[in-house]
């Protein structure tokens, strides 16, 4: 835990590991996922998280609720995360096809608590790719009370994140 205590390099990049299959089908390059030191420190800095969430969204990395297409940088990708901070929902982005040396990865850029409003219209613009219909359901339902149903048929028309748990004996879907 060297970046808590900012003794490692600015430009240090830590190992986030690699995408799952479902974050590869969802257009995420298998390239290993890097997080620069400097985004560590905006990360506990600026957007006040705690060391306490950027492990817990390590370990959420590859099970996101939703994958979203950017609005602003064309292959990058946005993961909706379960993990909760001040009544937003925190998201990770990934830029692809970033250089480190020799090595082509993919750059854990952001890492930023949403309100739910930025996500739902996201949703409205089309950019939603993948959902995992039983995770985001209950977060749908708490943040779009009103218009529920609308989402969860956003939702539902989105290739599906299927956990390990729920594909037991199936092979369609795309398995976390």
């Amino acid at each position: 835990m060297h970046f808590v205590t900012g003794t490692i390099g600015r430009r240090k990049k830590l190992h986030f590991g690699n995408p799952s299959l479902p974050l590869q089908l969802a257009g995420v390059p298998p390239y290993p996922m890097k997080l620069n030191q400097s985004v560590v420190r905006k990360i506990l800095e600026k957007h006040e998280l705690s060391v306490a969430q950027l492990i817990q969204v390590q370990a959420a990395l590859n099970s996101p609720l939703m994958i979203f297409k950017s609005a602003s940088v064309p292959a990058a990708r946005l993961l909706l995360t379960p993990i909760p901070a001040n009544e937003k929902s925190i998201v990770i982005a990934i830029h692809p096809g970033g250089k480190m040396g020799q090595t082509t990865v993919s750059e854990v850029k952001s890492i930023h608590p949403r309100p739910a409003q930025h996500i739902l219209l996201w949703m409205e613009n089309g950019l939603l790719i993948a959902a995992d219909k039983q995770k985001c359901q209950p977060w749908l339902e708490d943040r779009s009370r009103y218009n529920s149903e609308r989402y969860l048929a956003m939702a539902g028309r989105a290739k599906p994140l299927i956990s390990e748990q729920q594909s037991q004996g199936k092979s369609r879907g795309i398995r976390l």
